[in-house]
């Protein structure tokens, strides 16, 4: 069971590089967490069979030693690990988290000797990011405060959207015998206007490109109850199970995105985890999550003509990049097209830039363009924050779209609070740069 369920999650890391590659930290998270994962239990399989174990020990520490650098609040995975590792490696767990431990500080020593340095990482990283945290209040989108209130919403919704329903399929299911003909006739109706009532409003119409979760876990804890806890079923290795039960959670932990939105790019480790069930209890009604499997699929041929979070749709990608001399192998819808076009010829390569609009940060990525910072959405004080303490940067451009504009006294407080200056001001269709340089 470990090795191939080592061989699921590293096979699903490796597969998903070539559409995962843009450093964003979701895109990171269900690469590196399940390879890490997968190289853990590994070396418990190895273990078990007496054989070399610790190379694959070292290698999963160092894979998720990077976990620190693409999101902070995600680092209580860590303790996940440990707890495993004291599980099932109690005999030796001395030296096997020496050994998980040194691959964690190989990783972080490998970050700051070839990514930034630890004195930039700590001006800009964590003394910015620290400020900005302990000074946000509930309204806020990052912070304590909204990460408190993002826990007791998502609480919210695990009851009321997912073991709900759970529960009331269990109870049907208890009542279904007692029922007459007419009554069952009248309950198979309830049922198939129920769910297409559900697959339609949570899963056509979702918030996100992607269907919503809520389907799959109200799914899943409805095997999870009736096995454990009305069949009162046994199942080894408890504590494997529930740790990949929660492991979306705290994954998502800390995002401004509602968990049941975020926790779909988190969905992979849910599949080895239905195997574990099926194989243990041997369920009946496994069918239920290929129903889920099926409507998630029909939802998914229909991504391709709809709008996402990106504000386009693939079936809209048409023009090559390459044509604007963009050493990239994509192709853009013909509104990117024309703003890349624009754009060009105002940039050279490694420019420092701020952006007005999340949604140039594509033109930024094709123009090879470096952000002074990446955030979801900009944070004014942030960048002038890093304005500051910078020291070797001459020039900065900002880049806004009339779609969504600067405050101007952003750019006021820019010449204000820090020694850059403005140097010229060019529009191109929709788009201003304004170029600063520092006196």
């Amino acid at each position: 069971l470990y090795i191939l369920f080592a061989l699921t999650l590293i096979g699903a890391s490796i597969f998903s590089l070539p559409i995962c590659n843009i450093p964003y930290y979701a895109n990171l998270n269900k690469t590196l967490v399940p390879l890490s994962f997968g190289l853990l239990l590994f070396a418990f399989y190895q273990h078990k069979k007496q054989h070399r174990y610790r190379i694959f020990l070292f290698l999963s520490g160092v894979v998720i030693g990077f976990q620190a650098f693409i999101m902070i609040t995600t680092v209580s995975i860590y303790l996940f690990f440990l707890i495993l590792i004291f599980i099932y490696l109690k005999r030796s767990f001395v030296s096997s988290l020496f050994l998980f431990g040194s691959g964690i500080l190989t990783s972080i020593c490998l970050y700051f000797l070839f990514v930034e340095s630890l004195i930039h990482f700590w001006e800009q990283e964590i003394l910015v990011n620290f400020k900005s945290y302990a000074g946000s209040d509930y309204k806020e989108k990052h912070g304590l405060l909204p990460i408190i209130r993002w826990c007791f919403i998502t609480f919210n919704y695990l009851i009321f959207y997912c073991l709900f329903p759970a529960l009331a399929v269990i109870g049907s299911v208890k009542l279904f015998p007692l029922l007459n003909q007419l009554q069952k006739r009248i309950f198979y109706i309830l049922l198939v206007l129920t769910g297409l009532f559900y697959f339609y409003f949570d899963i056509i119409k979702g918030e996100h490109e992607y269907a919503s979760i809520n389907l799959f876990i109200a799914a899943l804890m409805y095997v999870i109850i009736d096995a454990f806890i009305i069949q009162k079923k046994q199942i080894s290795n408890y504590p494997l199970f529930v740790i990949l039960l929660i492991l979306p959670f705290f994954l998502s932990i800390g995002t401004d995105v509602d968990f049941k939105i975020r926790a779909t790019d988190y969905i992979g480790t849910y599949f080895p985890l239905i195997f574990i069930l099926g194989l243990h209890l041997r369920l009946k009604r496994q069918f239920i999550f290929s129903i889920v499997l099926l409507c998630y699929l029909i939802n998914y041929t229909s991504m391709y003509y709809r709008g996402n979070w990106g504000h386009f749709s693939y079936s809209d990608q048409k023009f090559h990049v390459k044509d604007l001399g963009v050493n990239q192998n994509l192709v853009v819808n013909s509104i990117n097209y024309t703003n890349i076009k624009q754009l060009k010829p105002y940039f050279k390569n490694n420019d420092i830039v701020v952006l007005s609009d999340k949604n140039l940060n594509g033109i930024c990525y094709l123009l090879n363009l470096k952000l002074l910072s990446y955030d979801f959405k900009l944070q004014p004080n942030k960048i002038i924050d890093k304005l500051k303490l910078t020291t070797n940067l001459k020039q900065i451009k900002l880049i806004e779209n009339s779609y969504s504009p600067f405050d101007q006294q952003f750019i006021i407080n820019i010449m204000k609070l820090t020694k850059f200056r403005s140097l010229s001001t060019n529009t191109v269709g929709i788009h201003t740069i304004y170029t600063l340089d520092k006196k």
